[in-house]
């Protein structure tokens, strides 16, 4: 079967048959990906403010970018729960370069990778809040936090491998696959802002939906 037969199976609620892991595919945006560092401690500030620093990255010259990457660093920090800019293993020159698309698929695979690896603590600072787990919602980022540890002490993920992460909006998404099912009713997925991610995990489809906080794309909604 298809990935895009995998997909479509499980919006519809129905098994797919089994099928062999396709190739990893290197979809990946070029190059975003720098060493971790230490995390400062985390400013929370206005949207719009960080919004106007980030935007100087496109406008200065390259060798002047370090510097102001740092400042924003220090100004807003990294590693928050409700992050506002990417963590540190993220060049944020190279992130901010990219359509807006490819921002949420770098970020919607940094999640995944975080599941399999089964951290819990780091793929909760890729979520916002209000969260939909399937039909369920979490309020707070620590509640999230302890159900996905729940969530991923029984799971194997290290047997699990991420391919193929499709970036649609809520209309494109509804016009290539129908209306999601009936247990996704409570998801606010035609909000302004909201992207679409369908991932294929070793032959399984997983939905992200995602939203914008400041500079950082958050995963605000999963089902798989």
């Amino acid at each position: 079967m298809t990935s895009s037969a995998f997909i479509l199976a499980m919006l519809l609620g129905q098994e797919p048959d089994p099928a062999p892991a396709p190739t990893p595919a290197g979809d990946e945006p070029a190059a975003v990906v720098k060493p971790a560092a230490e995390a400062p401690a985390v400013r929370r500030g206005p949207p719009d403010e960080l919004n106007r620093m980030l935007n100087k990255l496109k406008e200065v010259p390259l060798d002047q970018r370090p510097a102001l990457i740092d400042e924003i660093h220090k100004k807003y920090g990294i590693g928050s729960p409700v992050q506002m800019v990417p963590g540190a293993d993220i060049d944020i020159g190279k992130y901010r370069d990219l359509p807006e698309t490819d921002q949420a698929r770098v970020i919607a695979r940094d999640f995944l990778n975080d599941l399999l690896a089964g951290n819990s603590t780091a793929a909760s600072q890729r979520c916002g809040v209000p969260f939909m787990m399937e039909e369920h919602r979490f309020e707070h980022a620590e509640d999230l936090r302890s159900e996905w540890a729940r969530h991923l002490r029984s799971k194997r993920t290290d047997l699990l491998s991420v391919y193929e992460l499709e970036v649609l909006t809520p209309a494109e998404m509804e016009k290539k696959y129908g209306r999601p099912p009936q247990r996704l009713s409570s998801w606010n997925w035609r909000s302004q802002g909201v992207l679409m991610v369908v991932a294929n995990v070793s032959g399984r489809a997983t939905v992200m939906m995602m939203k914008p906080y400041g500079a950082m794309w958050q995963v605000v909604g999963f089902h798989d």
